[in-house]
């Protein structure tokens, strides 16, 4: 009984571990800007790897540097769930032939364009 609990608590370490690895991976690939919004990242947390497929869905796809886009802050975070939520077979399509991050970015200009009004004067910007 210890054995089984020693082993899985040394896989979940080894996951975190390989997943740290990753998200270095991804992070220099970035260089602290944003694959979505291009903007610059003060400091990287754990919170801006978001995972396009869900690692608890797509395990196999955890570690694969491709489903996984270095974003701003939380709300990019979340952004990115809501263009995935309804498409992961499209997705899934996209991680395998390296082009999920380019499909994201278009997505997020798009969605930038229909929600963001600037006022006359320039001064101001308003997102619906």
């Amino acid at each position: 009984m210890i054995r089984k609990i020693w082993k899985k608590r040394q896989e979940r370490i080894e996951n975190w571990l390989s997943e740290l690895n990753t998200f270095q991976t991804v992070y220099d690939r970035a260089r602290s800007i944003s694959e979505l919004s291009w903007e610059y990242v003060y400091e990287a947390r754990v919170r801006c790897f978001a995972h396009i497929l869900p690692k608890w869905t797509y395990p196999k796809l955890r570690n694969n540097p491709n489903n996984i886009i270095f974003v701003k802050n939380i709300e990019e975070h979340e952004l990115v769930d809501h263009f995935v939520a309804h498409n992961k077979m499209l997705f899934f399509d996209l991680v395998q032939e390296w082009k999920a991050i380019e499909y994201l970015q278009n997505l997020f200009r798009k969605y930038k364009n229909q929600n963001v009004e600037i006022s006359q004067n320039q001064s101001e910007i308003r997102i619906h």
